[in-house]
């Protein structure tokens, strides 16, 4: 009778997802191979795994490492739920959970690690021999470097070419016909963990910025004239010195924008630049050298340096969580025209009284061809598989039939119910979504992070030096990717 009950639920549920998803709108992928005016499938189109029928795995435990709950801004709430409770997330993942379950007798577990220290627990029980996780599911930057994932290839009944996995992703990620991270349907994170540009649109109306440029926000984006420099000479427009002062504090004055360091990597993605990339003999090449990234450096670092403009996160000092208690207070409260995040602060901003709009991150100039937006790799999550891992068949079934099932339950109740429903505040937002969806980056350079790139650019505050310690750098560069390469070699 449980089960029964159980399936009951479950269908009532893919019927009221399927509801939210089947208006004009159809759900959108962040796959840049896949177009916005697909419909959403139906019953008789819904793509078949091609997965064994006659095999279960009655009471198997599913074990995925994660990072659990404990950052209020980062949590891992796409891999179980216990019950249905109402929010749209958790209802779709305890779905798919439970399809899965009954054709497979699984059961999936969210095994936490510490937040802060993932890679020393992932490590600890690879290097232990016990096949004590089946999957992988945060930043596994550190695990791949050192030759301690599966190629993803190599897995029984996973198939990369399929919707449900990101094939921007899978293409970007790809070295030497090896792969050992990929996001999809599966996980919502790597969603969240694109960035782009939330706008305070009432403060935008007060600043009379349409009246003054002749077009919307949204006009501007579909005009290509949504740069780097009409960010920053709008929002030197915004900021203010309420009490005239003459210091810029955190929480009492108006800034024109909010960034951190990370947004050295944002804009300079956004500019077209990437840190590396494949050449046409498949081997890694780092792409900074070159004087246009010197110059676009120079004026990122212009923009993020201005302290009576920009508030950045390093700035604040004393808070237990700077983000809370400063920058997400400075949107909700509306001291801020422009706030430069990952969209998880879309969700986060869902009960926000002000109407904002979002953005993706600007070009550096108009005639630069397409808008381009950062995924975090740090902030996403992947599939990665352990090579403690000893039943790889068991482990590409259950991953390829959870994938595939979240493409009908976790997906549309992510994009359609989260964000288009519950988040945006309006229809050229939603099509601002669609745009930022189609063109996410998956940096290779800062996936590998070879020489500790990410932290170079992240952490440059004088353009001045950006060449000589590029150029410092350079042997240490290379010296980690000839050590990647022997990795993957091997594995």
């Amino acid at each position: 009778m449980k089960h029964v009950t159980l399936f009951i639920i479950f269908l009532l549920l893919v019927t009221f997802i399927s509801s939210c998803a089947s208006g004009t709108d159809a759900p959108i992928s962040n796959n840049q191979n896949e177009t916005t005016d697909v419909k959403p499938e139906t019953a008789e189109t819904k793509i078949d795994p091609k997965l064994p029928t006659d095999i279960r795995y009655d009471g198997y435990e599913f074990r995925v490492y994660t990072k659990g709950l404990t950052n209020v801004h980062w949590k891992s709430i796409d891999i179980a739920a216990l019950e249905i409770n109402g929010e749209p997330i958790n209802d779709a993942v305890y779905a798919r959970n439970l399809a899965i379950s009954e054709k497979y007798g699984v059961t999936v577990l969210d095994i936490p690690g510490d937040y802060n220290n993932m890679d020393a627990g992932a490590t600890k029980s690879i290097l232990s021999g016990d096949d004590e996780y089946d999957m992988m599911c945060y930043h596994t930057i550190g695990l791949v470097n050192n030759g301690y994932l599966i190629n993803l290839y190599d897995v029984p009944y996973l198939n990369l070419t399929q919707p449900y996995y990101d094939q921007n992703c899978v293409e970007s990620l790809t070295i030497k016909g090896k792969l050992f991270a990929v996001t999809g349907d599966l996980l919502m994170m790597d969603n969240n963990a694109t960035w782009c540009v939330q706008f305070n649109k009432n403060m935008g109306n007060d600043l009379g910025l349409e009246a003054i440029y002749g077009k919307s926000m949204y006009d501007l984006v579909n005009a290509n004239e949504w740069t780097l420099g009409f960010l920053y000479t709008t929002a030197k427009m915004a900021a203010k010195d309420v009490d005239g002062d003459g210091i810029m504090h955190e929480l009492n004055d108006i800034w024109g924008f909010q960034t951190e360091g990370y947004n050295n990597y944002a804009f300079l993605i956004g500019s077209g630049e990437r840190i590396a990339s494949l050449d046409k003999d498949g081997y890694p090449q780092i792409n900074l050298y070159g004087e246009r990234a010197a110059t676009v450096m120079q004026t990122v670092l212009e923009v993020q340096n201005d302290k009576k403009v920009g508030l950045n996160s390093a700035m604040p000092i004393g808070y237990a969580d700077v983000w809370s208690e400063v920058m997400d207070k400075n949107f909700i409260e509306s001291r801020v025209l422009y706030n430069v995040a990952g969209l998880n602060r879309v969700t986060l901003f869902r009960t926000m009284e002000v109407d904002f709009g979002i953005l993706p991150i600007p070009k550096y100039e108009e005639k630069q061809e397409g808008y381009q937006n950062p995924v975090s790799l740090w902030c996403a999550n992947y599939i990665s598989i352990p090579k403690s891992a000893t039943v790889l068949e068991r482990t590409g079934i259950i991953i390829e039939a959870l994938s595939c099932e979240s493409k009908y339950t976790l997906l549309p109740a992510y994009y359609e119910i989260t964000l288009k429903t519950k988040a945006s505040r309006d229809e050229d937002s939603l099509e601002m979504l669609d745009l930022i969806f189609a063109t996410t980056v998956f940096d290779l350079g800062y996936y590998y992070n070879w020489g500790d790139l990410n932290g170079f650019i992240n952490g440059l505050v004088d353009a001045g030096t950006y060449v000589s310690r590029l150029t410092a750098l350079e042997k240490t560069i290379n010296a980690a990717i000839e050590k990647t390469l022997t990795i993957i070699d091997e594995t």
